[in-house]
């Protein structure tokens, strides 16, 4: 009577492997299934290996996405060519991850508290290691500038930046102007 034991490992591409009577050297990525015949107790038995073999652990230096933004807008980062299976976002006060924690994508969030110079890092391990990148990211203010007014019916308004013809109609009436600062925010 044959009797099966089936064994599952993992190891690391490039890495040696002496377990269970099996033994391989510059492991490649994939898998491996092997088996071996062991005799125990004048029996023959099989030992089965199911071996996963994870990609060596690479982390890019680089973390892409803007490194100039403006407060309370959104901007996504990424990491390029990722192959880490776990991932964190580590973020500022004042900024949020909104989309992505736990991926390779994010979405993030710059409040008008986020540090002027927020540093971004994504951290990342596999079975093989860890690393982390990280992205310096330039937070310039946006502002919000709110003005209530009056005109009466018949005459023109010119104030706050804004120029409208002659008002004819009654009522509360609301008038935006876009405009950026020097930054561009």
């Amino acid at each position: 009577i044959q009797r099966y034991f089936h064994y599952y490992d993992m190891a690391c591409e490039g890495n040696d492997y002496n377990a269970l009577g099996f033994s391989y050297t510059n492991l490649p990525l994939g898998e491996i299934l092997d088996s071996n015949i062991v005799l125990t107790g004048g029996c023959d038995s099989v030992a089965v290996l199911h071996l996963t073999v994870a990609p060596s652990f690479a982390m890019p230096n680089t973390i892409s996405g803007p490194s100039v933004v403006c407060s309370q807008s959104a901007a996504t980062y990424y990491l390029p060519d990722a192959e880490v299976l776990v991932y964190h976002w580590l973020v500022p006060d004042g900024v949020s991850v909104y989309n992505g924690q736990g991926t390779s994508i994010a979405s993030l969030y710059f409040t008008s508290n986020a540090p002027p110079n927020s540093l971004i890092t994504l951290t990342g391990a596999n079975g093989c290691g860890s690393g982390s990148a990280q992205l310096s990211v330039t937070v310039n203010p946006s502002y919000h500038f709110f003005a209530n007014d009056t005109v009466c019916t018949g005459n023109d308004y010119q104030g706050n930046g804004l120029q409208l013809g002659i008002q004819d109609s009654v009522g509360v009436f609301v008038y935006t102007l876009n405009d950026t600062t020097t930054c561009g925010c």
